[in-house]
Formats: C-alpha cells, sequence, structure tokens
C-alpha cells in the first residue's frame, strides 16, 4: 500500500507576514510538517526559496524536524527530502523546462549563460540591431536617435534600451502592457483612464479636504470674536465647488482657484487672540490649496489644455518606435542565445510561462504539485507571480515574507504584489492573512 493514501485537505491560501527574526522559516516547516502528518507526501510541495543556500538550510531543517517523529511513514518522507521540489524559483522552472520542452520549442539540453555571455550576445544584437536601422532611413528611429543621442552619445540610447528591455522581461505580456499604456496616451483626456481616475480621486479628496478644513477654522471660532469666520466659510465652499468631474475642469478648477479665495481684513490691534489664531490656520490653509494648484499647474507645462492632450497623443508615435526596437532586440537577443544553446535567467520565467499556456502541461504540473510553498514572497515580481498563479489552487498557496523587507525593486521586483495579496486576503475572505 503506498504511504500517500491517508487523506488530507489543505485549508485555503494562507499568507504569514512577519518582520526580520520572528521565525517565518520556522513558520513555514511547522506547516510542511503538519500537512505531511495529515497524509501529504514530500512529492506534493513546491517550496520556492530566494537562494540556493536558503533552500539547502529549509531541507536540513525540515530533516532534523521530521527525525523527531517516531513512526516509519514519516522516516520515508524524510528520505525523500534529497530529491523534494525545495529550490529557487529558476531552479524550479528550470527543471520544468527539462520535461516539457518540445511544448515551447527549447533545446532540452539549455544552459543557463552567464553574465559575461549574455553581455557580449547583447552587444552583438544591439550592433546588428542599430546597423540595420541606420540602412533603412527610418525617420523616427532618427528622431529618437537625436533625442537620445544627443551629442553623439550613443551609448546613452542603447543604455535607454537595454534598460527598456530589462524593465519588459519583468511583465507577464510586455506587448499587451505597452498596448494597455498606449491606449492611455491616446485617451489622455477620458475619465476612465486609469491614470487620469488617479488625479480626479486625488482632487477630490484634496478639495474635500481643504473645504473641510477651512469650515473647521470657521465653525471653532466664534463670530463675535472672529467677525471674519464668514469669509473663511465662502472659502470652504469654494474649494468644495471645484469641479472634479473631468481632467480639463479639475486643472481648470485648481488653477483658478486660488484668486478666487476671499482675502481677510488686514490684521489690527483690536484682533482678539481668537482671530489671530484663526487668521494664523487660514493662511496655513490657504498655502496648501495654493501648492496643490500649483502641482496641477505643472501637469500643463504652461500650455493650455487641448495642447497637452494633442501633444501627448502625439508622443505615441515616439512609443511605438522605442517599443519596436526593444521587442525587435529581444528577438536578436534571443535568437543569439538560442543558436548557443543557451538561454538567461529571465528565459527561464518567460518560457516557464509559455508553457503553462499549454492545457495539457499545466492540467499535469497542478496534478504533480499539490502544495505551493513561497518564501520571500515579498520579493517576488509581476512575471513569477504569474507563474506562481497559474500553478497554484485558490486552497494550496501558502506564502511568508515582510513587505518592510523588499529591497530588490532594481530587479524587477514588485512588492505591491505583497501588499495587494494581503488586503485581497483580509477583505476578500478568498484567502487568510496572518500577522
Amino acid at each position: 500500500m503506498s504511504d500517500n493514501t491517508t487523506k488530507f485537505t489543505p485549508n485555503r491560501g494562507l499568507l504569514v507576514s512577519a518582520s526580520a527574526g520572528t521565525g517565518k522559516t520556522t513558520v513555514m516547516i511547522e506547516r510542511v510538517v503538519a500537512l505531511i502528518e495529515q497524509g501529504a507526501d514530500v512529492d506534493d510541495f513546491v517550496i520556492v526559496t530566494f537562494t540556493n543556500l536558503a533552500a539547502a538550510e529549509m531541507k536540513t531543517r525540515l530533516s532534523a524536524r521530521m527525525s523527531a517523529f517516531d513512526n516509519p511513514r514519516m522516516a520515508i518522507q524524510r528520505e525523500k527530502l534529497d530529491t523534494a521540489t525545495i529550490c529557487t524559483l529558476h531552479s524550479f522552472c528550470g527543471s520544468l523546462l527539462k520535461n516539457y520542452f518540445y511544448v515551447v520549442d527549447v533545446d532540452p539540453s539549455f544552459v543557463v549563460l552567464d553574465s559575461a555571455s549574455t553581455d557580449a550576445l547583447k552587444k552583438a544584437a544591439a550592433d546588428e540591431l542599430f546597423d540595420e536601422y541606420f540602412q533603412s532611413d527610418d525617420q523616427d528611429f532618427y528622431t529618437l536617435y537625436r533625442i537620445f543621442a544627443a551629442n553623439r552619445n550613443e551609448d546613452r540610447f542603447r543604455s535607454l534600451i537595454s534598460e527598456l528591455y530589462e524593465f519588459g522581461r519583468n511583465q507577464p505580456d510586455f506587448e499587451t502592457w505597452y498596448a494597455e499604456k498606449r491606449n492611455n496616451l491616446l485617451n489622455v483626456d477620458d475619465p476612465s483612464n486609469p491614470f487620469v481616475k488617479i488625479l480626479l480621486n486625488s482632487g477630490r479628496e484634496k478639495f474635500a479636504f481643504f473645504a473641510k478644513r477651512l469650515q473647521a477654522i470657521a465653525t471653532e471660532t466664534q463670530n463675535d470674536l472672529v467677525p471674519f469666520a464668514d469669509v473663511i466659510r465662502v472659502n470652504a465652499e469654494l474649494c468644495k465647488s471645484v469641479d472634479c468631474s473631468s481632467l480639463e475642469s479639475l486643472l481648470y478648477g485648481a488653477a483658478t482657484l486660488p484668486s478666487k479665495l476671499l482675502s481677510l481684513p488686514r490684521a489690527n490691534k483690536n484682533d482678539s487672540p481668537e482671530a489671530t489664531t484663526a487668521r494664523a490656520l487660514h493662511k496655513e490653509a490657504v498655502t496648501d490649496v495654493a501648492e496643490y494648484s500649483e502641482k496641477c499647474q505643472k501637469l500643463l507645462h504652461g500650455k493650455d489644455y487641448a495642447a497637452l492632450v494633442s501633444e501627448t497623443k502625439q508622443t505615441v508615435a515616439i512609443t511605438d518606435k522605442l517599443a519596436e526596437i526593444v521587442i525587435r532586440f529581444e528577438q536578436k537577443y534571443y535568437t543569439a542565445k538560442k543558436e548557443r544553446g543557451g538561454i538567461d535567467f529571465g528565459d527561464l520565467e518567460h518560457l516557464t510561462l509559455a508553457l503553462l499556456d499549454d492545457e495539457q502541461a499545466l492540467a499535469e504540473i497542478k496534478a504533480r504539485y499539490k502544495l505551493i510553498f513561497v518564501d520571500e514572497y515579498q520579493d517576488t515580481n509581476p512575471v513569477q507571480e504569474a507563474i506562481i498563479s497559474k500553478i497554484a489552487q485558490p486552497d494550496n498557496l501558502f506564502m511568508v515574507g515582510d513587505v518592510k523587507q523588499s529591497i530588490y525593486g532594481f530587479r524587477g521586483c514588485e512588492p505591491n504584489i505583497f501588499v495587494q495579496k494581503y488586503l485581497d486576503y483580509k477583505h476578500s475572505g478568498s484567502g487568510e492573512a496572518i500577522e
């Protein structure tokens, strides 16, 4: 009889948020052991760590914890730890690609190229790409070249392409991502535009706050001691009246509001202490209104709204060419790697993501790995999150991390993934967030 016939039921998704030194790894180990006690098999787990060293330590500590049990089944499970899928995400991706190489047309004997090799291939790919553009008489390319390679500084332009490429590789689908951003540029005056939504919501919150603040100043004073309280109330109403239904009305309202606000009567020696306090509070509030107004006006760059919208739409030709160059660079670089029988770390992730789009392969992988554990979840990038989301079920995902320890943004790690998962679990009930 197989030793894993005992039924076990994983709980709903769990996210453990814990500060440094509070025992996150211990929590993970105890969770693994508890599930094995319930009937799970070591082969059911994918335990993703951030480094190879962390994976080795995890195996060692699990082995020590499991050795405390005096029963044959736990001893068998402990013996399986040497071949258990406890590794970095890149190592996990590599093993999947070795098994399913035929799905994504990759050489099963591929090697992960070192940085010296990838740097040389990137340079060769960029050289070939720039030569082709110079020979093509592409005017949009020349426009970009004049902008970003000013004073014959071509390295600056090449660095930009390299940086955009690296950024793009941290997106699950760069072309889809760019298409969405392109649409935002073309519809900069659309209230449903995510960027415009943020500005409008910010404007509503700001002017509501300014109005409430001024109203409170007027309410907290006594009219016989502060004869100009009504003036402050009028200014509160003016703040409340700013139209934030569109970007144009918000920017216009913000720009003109400071000049509409009424001035208080000049201070005199007969002012009461309450009047002096009210003057100071009013001045502080009006100064904040003026500062926010200035920030809004900076968005216009000294132009009228129609000119801003027109120029923003015109930038699409520039961004289209940049996206085209990045995509062509990626294709040339990938071809060069393939000819060498190699891939890089970004390919490990993207090829795995493509592999998981195959329904049969995905079904087999999900059947093989029934429990997904992720350590240092705060250092996940969008591509890695997409991979985890594809192989995980709503009830078999366990994550530990601390968003305050996320220091790898320069590598494309996105701490907001952790924050959103935490909030989703807290408020939707789709999982459980534990501190």
